[in-house]
């Protein structure tokens, strides 16, 4: 009993913190952080932030059809939650040209505040192998075809990062660019 209760602990404890989603809830676009008192839901139209005290459901910076997570991010800088998602969007203007946009978001008055958003990199579907001939006659047992996952032919990414400061602001930096970033709740 003693050994089953201490084993309980360990696991809940090992478990209190995500701070990134996982592969599998970035395809599925569903995913859970927890961190402290924080437990986020991102769902491919809103995003749910709980701090402990406030409830609030926001929508995503970027949503439609043919989107595409690459990472999520939840850290916290001098009590300051920030959460940083990369996105795949298909281009409106350029057919088989995608841009991944990193969006910078912080907790502003129980809404979700963007506090910087860029392209960070471009990609574009690489040309399809030509598909093999069909046979004059389908064979007896066929066999069930695979559907092959698109090829992507990457741009080099661009630079950016978010850089705490020692005043408790931080600092967005995109493609040279910077600019301090302040506390959205402690703006007023």
């Amino acid at each position: 009993m003693k050994w089953s209760l201490i084993s309980l602990l360990i696991v809940q404890t090992s478990v209190a913190e995500k701070l990134s989603c996982t592969a599998k809830e970035l395809s599925r676009l569903d995913c859970r952080i927890t961190a402290g008192n924080y437990n986020i839901r991102l769902l491919p139209k809103t995003i749910a932030w709980n701090d402990g005290t406030w409830h609030s459901i926001n929508e995503m910076p970027l949503k439609g059809e043919g989107l595409a997570w690459e990472k999520v991010q939840f850290q916290i800088f001098s009590n300051w939650p920030v959460l940083q998602l990369w996105i795949w969007d298909k281009s409106a203007t350029e057919t088989q040209v995608e841009s991944l946009h990193w969006f910078v978001l912080a907790p502003n008055e129980r809404k979700i505040k963007a506090l910087g958003e860029g392209v960070v990199r471009r990609r574009r579907l690489e040309p399809a192998d030509p598909e093999p001939p069909v046979p004059p006659t389908p064979p007896k047992n066929p066999r069930p075809v695979k559907v092959k996952a698109p090829k992507y032919i990457y741009d080099a990414p661009d630079a950016h990062a978010l850089k705490p400061l020692k005043n408790g602001q931080l600092e967005w930096q995109w493609r040279g660019e910077t600019k301090v970033l302040e506390n959205p709740s402690k703006v007023r």
